[in-house]
């Protein structure tokens, strides 16, 4: 990627995914950028036990990775637990995690353990 990494990058990034992807929630790789599409289906949205677990996962990945709630434009650092939280994503809220590929293997498989906790609801019964 010719450009530094800023919101302007990240937000046509995740337009560009959205063109793509149709759907299909994958891991794609764009502009040198890996992003996944994930839905909030906690009925709590993503308080804190949440959170606490995504920024757990992401920091497993040496690299950057970004959040961006679907209809905002700000772009937060998805390894920071108050981060996370100032994010107030709702139930039903969509997010993307939008990663730098400096390890491409390694990035696809953060993003594929981020996908788990939310298509398990982070382990909370009874949701």
């Amino acid at each position: 990627m010719d450009e530094p990494l800023n919101a302007s990058v990240l937000e046509r990034v995740v337009q560009t995914y959205e063109q793509k992807d149709q759907g299909r929630h994958e891991f794609l790789e764009l502009e040198d950028l890996g992003v996944i599409h994930v839905r909030i289906d906690n009925p709590k949205g993503l308080h804190v036990r949440p959170s606490t677990q995504v920024c757990a996962t992401a920091s497993k990945y040496s690299g950057l990775v970004y959040v961006v709630k679907k209809g905002s434009s700000e772009f937060i650092d998805a390894k920071s637990i108050l981060s996370l939280m100032m994010l107030a994503a709702d139930f039903g809220n969509e997010l993307y995690f939008v990663y730098d590929l400096s390890d491409p293997e390694k990035a696809r498989e953060n993003a594929a353990e981020i996908r788990v906790l939310f298509e398990g609801n982070f382990g909370i019964l009874g949701v």
